[in-house]
C-alpha cells in the first residue's frame, strides 16, 4: 500500500500486523519522523467504524510532521485477519482488550502516549479509560466519539433479513440512507464518496457480527469514570455524530473540553491535526 502522500518525506512508514490474544491480527501503520524524540508521546490513533485510512490523509500528513503516530485498524475492518469468524467476538469488551494489547505491543515500555481516535475508535478508547486497566495515557483526543450507537430500524431489518453473502442490497440501502438523511451531497460530496467507498470495501461477515454486538450500546451515566484529561473534537454540521451529544458528554466527564469544527470533513483534515498537536503541547507543559 503506497502511503507516500500520507506523511512528509522525512517520515518512515511501516506496516505490520499485531496478534491479539484471541488469534485475530490487526493491521497497524507506524509513522516515525526522522527526528523522533522519545521524550514526546506517541499518538496512538484508533480509526473509526469500518473506516479507511484514505479518509485520514490530510490529518495524518499534518500530525506526522511533529509526532510519531501509530494508526490502528480495528477488527471489524476488511484488513483484520480472522481465521475463525464463528467464534470471534466483535463487541466492546473485545475492542477494549484490543486497545490494551496494541499499546502493550506497539509502544515501548516507559514511553508516554496519547490515545486518539474517531467514532467507534474513540468510543473504544472511552471504554478503555472507564475500565482503568492497562497502560495509562498522558491524555486523550477523541474525534466524534459515540456515547450511544443507534442503527436505523430499516437498516437493522435488512441486515437481519439478508445473509452476509447477499451484502449488495444492504450496502446500497445504507448508501441511500446516508445520502438522504445523514450526509449533505451538495455541501460535502467528498464525504459522501468517502463513506460510500467505505461501505464498498467493508467485510459483510465482520460487519454483521459487529453491528449486532454494538446495537444496544450506551455510555450515558458511566462517563464520570473517565477521570483522565480529554479533548473532544466535533463538528457543528455533522449529522452522523451529533454535536449536542458531545456537549452533553462534557457534563459527565470531569476533565473534558470540546472543540467544535465546522464539518465532518474538517474533523478529518489538517485543522483537526493542529488541534491534536496543540493539545499534546499543552499536556507536555502541564
Amino acid at each position: 500500500m503506497d502511503l507516500a502522500n500520507y506523511a512528509p518525506d522525512s517520515v518512515t512508514i511501516s506496516e505490520r500486523y499485531l496478534p491479539m490474544s484471541d488469534g485475530v491480527e490487526l493491521r497497524v501503520f507506524d509513522f516515525v519522523p526522522a527526528d523522533d524524540d522519545a521524550a514526546k508521546p506517541v499518538v496512538v490513533f484508533v480509526a473509526g467504524w469500518i473506516s479507511l485510512i484514505s479518509g485520514w490523509q490530510g490529518f495524518l500528513r499534518r500530525l506526522t510532521e511533529t509526532h510519531r503516530v501509530l494508526y490502528v485498524e480495528t477488527r471489524e475492518k476488511f484488513s483484520s485477519r480472522v481465521t475463525d469468524m464463528k467464534n470471534t467476538d466483535f463487541d466492546l469488551p473485545r475492542l477494549i482488550l484490543d486497545v490494551r494489547e496494541v499499546l502493550e505491543q506497539g509502544v515501548e515500555p516507559g514511553r508516554d502516549f496519547v490515545l486518539s481516535g474517531s467514532s467507534l475508535g474513540a468510543t473504544a478508547i472511552m471504554e478503555y479509560l472507564m475500565t482503568q486497566e492497562g497502560p495509562e495515557p498522558l491524555g486523550n483526543a477523541l474525534i466524534a466519539p459515540n456515547p450511544e450507537l443507534r442503527f436505523p430500524a430499516p437498516i437493522m431489518a435488512i441486515i437481519k433479513l439478508f445473509p452476509p453473502r447477499a451484502y449488495a442490497p444492504v450496502r446500497e440501502f445504507a448508501k441511500w440512507y446516508l445520502r438522504t438523511f445523514r450526509l449533505d451531497p451538495k455541501k460535502e460530496p467528498e464525504q459522501v464518496e468517502k463513506y460510500e467507498n467505505t461501505l464498498d470495501q467493508a467485510d459483510p461477515y465482520k460487519l454483521k457480527k459487529n453491528v449486532f454486538a454494538l446495537m444496544r450500546y450506551r455510555a450515558w451515566g458511566r462517563m464520570h469514570d473517565i477521570v483522565q484529561d480529554c479533548l473532544i473534537i466535533g463538528a457543528s454540521a455533522d449529522k452522523l455524530h451529533g454535536l449536542e451529544n458531545l456537549e452533553r458528554m462534557l457534563a459527565e466527564m470531569p476533565k473534558a473540553k470540546l472543540e467544535a469544527m465546522e464539518s465532518n470533513k474538517a474533523t478529518h483534515g489538517a485543522g483537526a491535526a493542529d488541534l491534536v498537536t496543540a493539545y499534546v503541547d499543552e499536556l507536555l507543559k502541564s
